[in-house]
């Protein structure tokens, strides 16, 4: 028998938005939405750009901008419903092409404390 010896699983935290490895604490999940959020701001303006000018290449940037927004919503969620110890099949709101879904989905990953401490073993 082994006292005083804590056998729980420790996640690293992880703040890089493209990567499933690793966890995210609120602030940092916070921090990397409003970053995505700009991102994707960025990518509308592209493509209005692109629309009014007739150029049909800015119009098509604008499309990878958005990719890139979606993608890293789904990683930083991901690493956010690993540190409050939810499923991950939770990310399948995601997937749901209707905006408010995905919305009302994130409501609790900013609100909800994580599982894990940051002290190490």
């Amino acid at each position: 028998m082994e006292s005083g010896i804590d056998n729980t699983k420790v996640i690293e935290i992880n703040n890089f938005p493209f990567s499933f490895k690793g966890r995210l604490e609120r602030l940092n999940y916070l921090y990397i939405k409003i970053g995505l959020i700009i991102i994707f701001i960025l990518g509308v303006f592209i493509k209005a750009s692109g629309k009014a000018l007739n150029v049909d290449f800015l119009y098509h940037i604008s499309y990878i901008v958005s990719l890139i927004f979606w993608i890293g919503c789904i990683f930083a969620a991901s690493k956010r419903l690993r540190d409050i110890c939810w499923s991950q099949w939770y990310l399948l709101f995601w997937f749901i092409p209707l905006p408010f879904v995905a919305l009302l989905a994130d409501i609790p990953l900013f609100f909800i404390k994580g599982k894990y401490s940051n002290i190490d073993i």
